[in-house]
């Protein structure tokens, strides 16, 4: 099964999943187009963070796996890159198990992860959400909710001053995923 998005184009950059094995070349094959599209034209020369956004957003997609997707949020770019990872499994018949399991410890090395509470993740989506701190700090939120026959985490780790203001635009992200 798979993650779709439908109607976020304006908010959100979905970074595609199925790179992951693809050579550098076709990679930046897809970063490069997308990116000048993203960026402010300029005329005689190319944008001072056109590279930096091609390797960034490659890396990314280089690193997806099949069963996650990351978004970059377009109003921010490009002086910040701020992304949010959305990872699925199917939920079986253990739902609260994949759940929990989804918004645990994870993978981080740099990252705690608090006590998951049952919450609201956006209106219409119930879950369970829990703080991420870096090093003493809010460095946002992880959250787990079923779609569908799948269990999903989002994960939205991003330096706290823009939490609030992305907050409308992952609520649409979180309302709009669907399991295809």
């Amino acid at each position: 099964m798979r993650i779709s998005v439908p109607g976020n184009a304006e908010a959100w950059l979905p970074i595609p999943n199925d790179l992951g094995g693809l050579s550098t070349k076709k990679i930046m094959k897809w970063a490069q187009p997308t990116v000048r599209d993203l960026l402010p034209g300029r005329l005689f020369s190319p944008h001072p963070k056109q590279m930096f956004l091609q390797t960034l957003l490659g890396s990314v997609a280089q690193i997806s796996s099949p069963v996650e997707q990351y978004f970059v949020h377009l109003a921010e770019l490009p002086d910040e890159v701020l992304m949010v990872r959305v990872r699925w499994a199917e939920a079986g018949s253990s739902l609260d198990e994949r759940l929990e399991e989804f918004v645990g410890p994870g993978d981080s090395q740099d990252v705690t992860v608090g006590a998951p509470e049952p919450s609201t993740i956006a209106p219409g989506v119930e879950g369970l959400r829990a703080p991420l701190e870096r090093r003493g700090s809010s460095a946002g939120w992880v959250a787990s909710f079923p779609v569908g026959d799948l269990a999903v985490q989002l994960r939205v780790d991003v330096p706290p001053e823009y939490l609030e203001d992305l907050q409308p635009d992952i609520e649409n992200l979180a309302q709009a995923l669907r399991a295809a």
